[in-house]
């Protein structure tokens, strides 16, 4: 459960950092 959480944060930072560098 926790792992599975672990994992989703990773994906949504990932995200985020993809959604970050694409401005520039």
């Amino acid at each position: 459960m926790v792992l599975f959480y672990h994992l989703d944060m990773v994906q949504l930072v990932q995200h985020l950092t993809l959604q970050f560098f694409s401005i520039y």
